[in-house]
């Protein structure tokens, strides 16, 4: 491990988090991740962090003051990405000098470390999906390499879960005694009361929330079956998809198949005060997921009142606890009754949606800080 370098107030430990996911994402969950805790930590008093991302596109982190943030806003423009890239390494040494960090947080997985001086170098893993599904994902040949090359050199890892700290061990074979856990945090989003889209989806009958992507490990085909096999549930619900693209002619096709009628099943886009109303609306989130690093979802939707009816796999369980109803998501007739089971007992639902506002107060980027300052300190 690296020797400390005293801060240069003698008082702060100064963290620097790199450009990578900022040069990467315009939006997402890892770079909502690193702005929520680049926050929270500056709200601690023996710390002081910043990004460094000379050039970027994120737009979480353009809301951040200057004192939090190196660098300039440029367009999303994805062919520039591998010039982005060998711009920010370049330019960022020389305000990395001046900052003088006593911890470099690496905030994705790149060729070459960001340079700094006698910095303890750490690193955060989200989930091991890409080496658990590598067929389903067209980058994890080109992922899966760098992310081991940057755990290799970096002093420490963080997990967002227990989940993704014992894969990382299991599959990659990383010294446990080299990680710690350090849950999400989560940001409310926005809540409007103009939301007529979602009071327009839920006026024929009540609907069933999916969130995101519904491909591969997401496991939206299983819950599409269970829903189609129960008469009870195609009564009492119809299906909402808010992202994850329009309806493919492939799930289309599946729906046919499945006898489900036009209307029974839309998709929906929006920002996130859209999404807001569509968990508000709904009368439960459904996430059959068969894996997820961590899963912002259930959270959000539990922040608004709605019931969260889930995967009884991966990290899923550590981050609901008792305020989900669980399935087994390979199993369609586990799906279908604990759906029906939610149909058919008011009462369960109230009984969810009061757990869910107390679980979701678990999870703050506040705690998340606290966690990460405690470690970096032990390390520093």
């Amino acid at each position: 491990m690296n020797n400390f370098e005293a801060p240069v107030d003698g008082k702060k430990l100064r963290v620097a988090f790199t450009h990578d996911i900022f040069a990467a994402q315009a939006y997402g969950g890892i770079s909502r991740y690193f702005v929520g805790l680049v926050k929270a930590l500056n709200d601690i008093d023996d710390f002081k962090a910043k990004i460094f991302a000379p050039l970027y596109r994120n737009v979480y982190a353009a809301q951040l003051p200057k004192s939090m943030l190196y660098g300039y806003k440029i367009p999303d423009l994805r062919r520039s990405q591998r010039v982005v890239n060998a711009i920010d390494e370049s330019i960022s040494r020389f305000p990395l000098c001046s900052y003088r960090p006593n911890i470099i947080h690496e905030t994705y997985y790149s060729q070459r470390p960001t340079w700094a001086r006698n910095a303890i170098r750490v690193t955060t893993v989200y989930d091991m999906i890409h080496e658990i599904y590598p067929d389903q994902l067209g980058d994890a040949k080109y992922l899966t390499p760098l992310k081991k090359k940057a755990i290799d050199r970096c002093d420490y890892i963080f997990c967002i879960s227990r989940k993704t700290q014992e894969d990382l061990v299991d599959i990659m074979g990383v010294d446990p005694k080299k990680t710690v856990v350090t849950h999400l945090g989560f940001d409310a989003l926005k809540r409007s009361d103009t939301d007529d889209v979602n009071k327009d989806a839920c006026r024929e009958k009540p609907y069933l929330l999916f969130v995101g992507r519904r491909s591969g490990y997401k496991n939206f085909e299983k819950f599409l079956r269970a829903f189609s096999y129960s008469p009870v549930l195609r009564a009492t619900f119809n299906i909402v998809c808010f992202g994850g693209g329009k309806i493919a002619a492939d799930e289309r096709l599946l729906m046919t198949e499945l006898g489900l009628r036009e209307g029974e099943v839309t998709q929906q886009d929006g920002d996130d005060v859209a999404l807001a109303g569509a968990y508000r609306h709904a009368a439960a989130f459904v996430y059959p997921s068969l894996y997820e690093g961590f899963g912002i979802p259930p959270l959000e939707a539990m922040s608004f009142g709605c019931p969260v009816l889930c995967s009884n796999t991966s990290s899923i369980p550590e981050v609901v606890g008792d305020a989900g109803d669980y399935f087994d998501p390979t199993n369609t007739e586990s799906i279908r009754s604990c759906l029906e089971n939610l149909a058919a007992h008011n009462s369960w639902r109230d009984t969810l949606i009061r757990r869910g506002y107390e679980r979701c107060k678990m999870f703050s980027w506040e705690r998340c800080a606290m966690v990460t300052a405690e470690t970096y300190r032990k390390i520093a």
